[in-house]
């Protein structure tokens, strides 16, 4: 009987291992997203400060403003990428909890279990 126990702890802890993995690659891509946002900060802010200084070349033909406009759509692109994002990764924190009180339900259960075989084991000796 405490095979089937054992058997269920096995698949518990790997769906719950499975569950893991994706909040892990969940939280990479977060990463790689918030670094391309401060990215793209980072060059929005040079491109207004060197807006300031003398009419260069760039500023001339209006790339520069066609530059800024670019880093902001891509910057909206970002943060609409980031922001589905958020909502796979709540979804994904969700199924990570169930997987993780089923694992330690189905632990608890096998630990009464053998518990048990072990005082019946004990009472008829």
């Amino acid at each position: 009987m405490t095979a089937a126990y054992r058997d269920l702890c096995r698949i518990t802890e790997a769906a719950f291992q499975a569950d893991l993995a994706r909040m892990r690659a969940l939280t990479a891509e977060e990463a790689g997203l918030r670094a391309s946002l401060a990215d793209l900060d980072r060059q929005l802010r040079e491109s207004l400060a060197g807006a300031a200084g003398e009419e260069t070349s760039w500023r001339v033909l209006g790339a520069d403003e066609a530059w800024r406009k670019w880093l902001m759509r891509r910057k909206s692109e970002v943060n609409m990428q980031l922001a589905r994002l958020q909502v796979r990764k709540a979804e994904a924190i969700e199924t990570l909890k169930r997987s993780f009180a089923r694992r330690q339900v189905s632990g608890e259960i096998l630990g009464i279990r053998l518990e048990e075989a072990r005082i019946a084991e004990r009472r008829r000796d």
